[in-house]
């Protein structure tokens, strides 16, 4: 997480030192596409629920933007915890354009809200349990072309389940961090 940190930081400066011109446009995004991420900690190394070992928690997102407004519908499945998550994500695009010697790159920051519906199953719950819960994102997403375009996205999910499972060790509903390397195709702009 370090390295990643360290990289987005060098970037931004460069960027930022690079650069001729870094503004915001009225020009509108409007697209629709499907995506899909990676968590980038749990793939490379794991984290406590997976005891430090790798694991795959992949999410899948389905996303209409209309003059810089997104709604999207999402689906996660995290196996190894036995862990899923439905999302229903409303955000707001912030195209900024850098221009670095005579190419324009695109930047799009999107902040967004996401209320979701968690599954919980396995030994451990007993029973398949739900739980109603929000989060909150912030991604910055390159557009590599038309068609493609690679993001970086920072989530802070409140884990209702955890709470209910493990009140113990919680005197309040937590939140969760997780970073996801995203790719996303355009199928209509």
């Amino acid at each position: 997480m370090k390295a990643i940190a360290k990289f987005l930081t060098i970037l931004t400066l460069n960027i930022f030192t690079n650069s001729t011109v870094l503004s915001q446009t009225t020009e509108k995004d409007n697209y629709i596409s499907f995506s899909t991420a990676i968590d980038i900690k749990n793939a490379l190394s794991g984290s406590q629920p997976t005891l430090n070992k790798p694991a795959l928690d992949l999410s899948f997102k389905f996303e209409m933007v209309s003059n810089n407004v997104e709604v999207n519908f999402g689906y996660e499945i995290f196996n190894k915890i036995h862990f899923d998550k439905y999302t229903i994500g409303l955000g707001y695009h912030f195209p900024l354009y850098a221009r670095i010697k005579n190419r324009t790159i695109k930047t799009v920051l999107i902040p967004s809200v996401e209320p979701s519906l968690l599954s919980r199953w396995g030994e451990e719950w007993q029973t398949k349990s739900s739980f109603i819960t929000i989060g909150v994102n912030l991604a910055t997403r390159w557009r590599l072309s038309d068609k493609i375009a690679v993001e970086l996205l920072c989530n802070a999910l409140r884990r209702t389940d955890l709470y209910v499972r493990y009140p113990e060790k919680h005197n309040k509903v937590p939140f969760i961090f997780s970073n996801y390397l995203k790719i996303a195709y355009t199928i209509d702009r």
